[in-house]
């Protein structure tokens, strides 16, 4: 074709446009037109991913995300009488053996690899889900101290563990890397469980169990989300109670500093736990409002008497 030269030029946004066109035609034609088009945008894609020129991948990695997803959902639609994915998994074999592009060099920066790993995402078959597991393993415990490609993995993992296909898979994965020992791979499981809106979806239970058991492994801050979780959840897991009180007892002891704020926060996450269960969290509860009443801060102080008139009306109704 007469622009096929294009492909090959240096200027990324000619080759974009060149594969726009390409996409267009793959898209509208059937048989082998269509899948020699579509060869030659793969090959195009996957040249350009051996590139060592980190913008120019990034501008294909930009297009590829943009239109891959499309163009899967295109050949679905057209290839329901029967073959169903299966076609659109053949169109694309040659990326998807050849995911290990897409998964970050040591030199790349942070966000080339995250785009990688968004890209990885699409290419994910039965067939290469073993192996892209295991690559995800290696590349966390190279990269685990870089936070958005720490974030990125866990909700690949995540969005995995929700398909049929890849559920025992993905979740012994996470069961793994829940038991590490890298505070910045726990911090990221917290940000996810804070932004699940169902308290109900099982994921989020047997991860919440996992993590909660971690908590002298947490910062402040990520302690700080903890407790709005255990606020929040703990009445469905009895066993939580036995942390409560441990973080309780570790944040009122006086061996550390805690800001007001975090103090607040145990306060009002204490009073959730004891409002749900009584009988579990009366002691951890009067523990708690004896050390914040002595507070010398005065808003801790309110806030103690708050609880206290909230928890007395809810037990005289």
């Amino acid at each position: 074709m007469c622009l096929d030269p294009m492909l090959d030029s240096e200027k990324v946004s000619l080759v974009t446009a060149t594969l726009d066109i390409f996409l267009l035609y793959s898209i509208k034609f059937e048989g082998e037109l269509a899948a020699d088009l579509h060869l030659r945008i793969l090959n195009c894609c996957l040249s350009f991913l051996r590139s060592s020129d980190p913008s120019a991948v990034y501008c294909i990695l930009l297009w590829m995300e943009e239109n891959l997803q499309k163009y899967l959902s295109s050949r679905k639609e057209t290839t329901s009488n029967g073959s169903g994915d299966q076609k659109s998994d053949v169109n694309c074999k040659p990326l998807f053996d050849n995911y290990h592009l897409l998964f970050g060099k040591l030199n790349d920066p942070a966000y080339l690899s995250v785009i990688k790993l968004d890209t990885l995402r699409l290419c994910v078959t039965e067939d290469n889900i073993s192996s892209i597991l295991e690559d995800i393993q290696s590349v966390l415990q190279r990269k685990y101290k870089e936070s958005a490609v720490c974030d990125r993995i866990i909700a690949i993992l995540l969005d995995l563990s929700k398909d049929s296909k890849f559920t025992d898979q993905s979740k012994q994965i996470l069961t793994d890397l829940l038991n590490s020992t890298q505070v910045e791979i726990l911090t990221s499981f917290l940000k996810f469980l804070h932004l699940i809106s169902s308290y109900d979806d099982p994921i989020f239970e047997s991860l919440f169990k996992l993590v909660v058991v971690k908590w002298r492994q947490l910062s402040s801050s990520d302690l700080a989300v903890l407790l709005h979780l255990i606020a929040n959840f703990s009445h469905k897991q009895p066993e939580t109670a036995t942390y409560v009180t441990e973080i309780t007892k570790y944040l009122l002891g006086g061996t550390t500093p805690n800001s007001a704020g975090l103090k607040s926060l145990l306060l009002h996450s204490v009073t959730e736990c004891f409002i749900h269960q009584p009988a579990e969290y009366l002691e951890t509860f009067k523990q708690c409002v004896s050390a914040l009443e002595a507070e010398d801060d005065f808003i801790i102080q309110e806030q103690v008497k708050w609880c206290i008139g909230r928890v007395s009306k809810l037990l005289n109704n």
